[in-house]
């Protein structure tokens, strides 16, 4: 049965063909993985590059009479035969046509062609690009002069520059930039529909003209402005009022339930209850980028719902935004915003329990985790956690020094409560302003508290920690911990002084002795990774840390 399976074209009907490869031969080989996925038809997957287990699997459950289980073989693990389709060959063709015509290439040659070995087929594209072609001149036709002159204030952004190999995806990057540029100036209206391309390739050397085209809107008469040596058509938009609902809920959300609306730095927030009872407005207020009479700016609108979304004390954040008919008072286009914040649960608490048996010693462990999200109502996280833990352990030491801290059954425990405190802004006496924007401060203060029993030693550690950390840019980050002290209490069995003395290593040594050590790191850490965006990204990390000298200044 297993060889019969492994014939991959036995269940190939006569007259047709398995199709058992795609060669690509190109003299653009970079463009060979775009290819490849342009092609309509795709061979049977491979298993290390050489079986085709998934075709041999559907091949095994034809055999013989059909049963459950070998159903269940041919559609959760099988593979039907790809059976080669020449008009799939065709359309493939054509596309890889398309896809280097609109990579400048527009004198391509594209050919295929099959060969045929017993029932199978190998397909083989044959590519020649041909020189390609460059644009000559870029004009823009931009009729609105307010955003020709913005577009045109910074032309060294311009992505379209004469030399360059013309490219729709080329084209369409700078449709994109224009229209980002202008959606976080003001014009929320804006799209990139309002952007054409004409193109001219018929100057007979290799060369192209490319004009660019900004539409106006269809407006009604009363909307147009005209003023000499001007026409303005799209219009900025402000916003004329934000609103911050922190308690919605989006079954309810029609009830006609009293509400406390409290006012602070130009946002209305709104709340069920009373507001100061969940949230401090001011704390919310840092982490929105949105003000009445501001100017609209969709940059400001994701930087808003990335930094309360990740407050991590709501389930959703849902930014509306819902456009006004100007009055008569209103020079640009009024805009109203609507911030809708649905809360998750204020605590959380959380038990494990482990069961050990190291070399046939048992023991037992257990957690116990309490965390409150919203501690001072600034979107603060407390979290407490305590373990605990006890062994029997084998004693090589002193038997009566050992049993005068035997706790039960067990020789061996371990008991540490751990708090952490997290604060979603800087607690530092210096301010960055400039970096208000980007900086997304955090603060945390660790204390941890550690008892350790064995039958060798009985330890006592502590830790306590702030640090702080601030973005400087997009992609960096630095931390920075002016305080880290740990202190180290320890208290040995005789038997296992008398070891550690014999081994004379001093880096074990010094493992278990009194130690009260003052740290200060800092950390710097660039990373340009975009998870929406599928690409190579660059990680950099650096340390910089010092030991004792605090303690040593203050002692000098």
């Amino acid at each position: 049965m297993l060889a019969g399976a492994c014939n991959v074209t036995r269940s190939i009907p006569e007259g047709q063909h398995l199709l058992d490869k795609n060669i690509i031969k190109s003299d653009r080989t970079e463009f060979n993985e775009n290819v490849n996925s342009i092609i309509k038809q795709k061979p049977n997957r491979k298993i290390l590059g050489v079986f085709r287990f998934h075709l041999g699997v559907y091949n095994l459950s034809q055999i013989g009479k059909e049963t459950k289980f070998k159903k269940w073989l041919k559609t959760a693990i099988g593979e039907q035969p790809v059976l080669l389709d020449t008009g799939l060959t065709f359309k493939s063709t054509e596309q890889i046509s398309i896809f280097f015509q609109n990579n400048g290439y527009f004198n391509a040659d594209i050919n295929d062609t099959t060969i045929y070995k017993k029932k199978k087929a190998k397909v083989i594209y044959t590519l020649k690009s041909g020189k390609p072609y460059k644009i000559r001149n870029i004009s823009y036709n931009i009729s609105d002069t307010e955003i020709r002159d913005f577009i045109f204030s910074d032309s060294t952004e311009f992505q379209i520059k004469s030399g360059d190999i013309y490219s729709v995806s080329l084209l369409q990057s700078e449709r994109e930039r224009i229209s980002i540029s202008l959606r976080n100036n003001g014009y929320y209206n804006f799209n990139p529909q309002y952007i054409t391309y004409q193109i001219d390739s018929s100057l007979k050397s290799q060369q192209v003209d490319v004009w660019l085209y900004l539409t106006n809107p269809k407006v009604s008469n009363r909307d147009i402005i005209t003023a000499p040596d001007s026409f303005i058509v799209h219009k900025k938009n402000y916003f004329k009022e934000v609103y911050i609902e922190v308690d919605y809920d989006p079954i309810s959300a029609n009830d006609t339930i009293a509400k406390d609306t409290t006012e602070f730095e130009k946002l209305k927030f709104i709340s069920r209850g009373k507001l100061e009872l969940r949230h401090k407005a001011k704390h919310l207020a840092e982490h929105i980028f949105i003000r009445k009479d501001s100017i609209f700016a969709q940059s400001d609108i994701d930087l808003t719902y990335k930094r309360l979304s990740d407050l991590g004390i709501f389930k959703f954040v849902n930014i509306r935004i819902e456009p006004e008919y100007p009055g008569p008072e209103d020079t640009n286009n009024p805009l109203r915003c609507y911030i809708l914040l649905s809360p998750q649960p204020r605590q959380e608490y959380k038990i494990e329990f482990d069961g050990t048996n190291n070399g046939g010693n048992f023991g037992i462990l257990g957690n116990l985790s309490y965390r409150n999200k919203n501690i001072f109502k600034g979107a603060e996280s407390f979290n407490f956690r305590i373990k605990a833990g006890l062994e029997l352990q084998q004693n090589f030491g002193d038997t009566t020094y050992e049993s005068t801290r035997q706790l039960a059954l067990f020789n061996a425990y371990e008991v540490g409560p751990e708090i952490s405190l997290n604060f979603p802004r800087g607690l530092w006496p210096f301010h960055f302003d400039k970096l208000k924007i980007v900086s997304n401060p955090i603060t945390s203060i660790n204390a941890g508290f550690n008892t350790q029993n064995r039958p060798e030693y009985f330890r006592q550690l502590f830790n306590l920690s702030y640090s702080y950390s601030i973005k400087t840019t997009k992609y960096n980050r630095i931390y920075f911990y002016p305080a880290d002290l740990n202190y180290l209490k320890v208290k040995l069995d005789p038997a296992f002084t008398q070891q550690l003395n014999e081994l004379g290593d001093p880096n074990i040594i010094l493992g278990y002795v009194d130690h009260f050590i003052s740290t200060e790191r800092l950390s710097y850490i660039f990373n340009n990774q975009d998870l929406k965006i599928k690409r190579k990204y660059f990680f950099f990390r650096a340390n910089l840390e010092f030991a004792g000298n605090s303690i040593y200044l203050a002692k000098k």
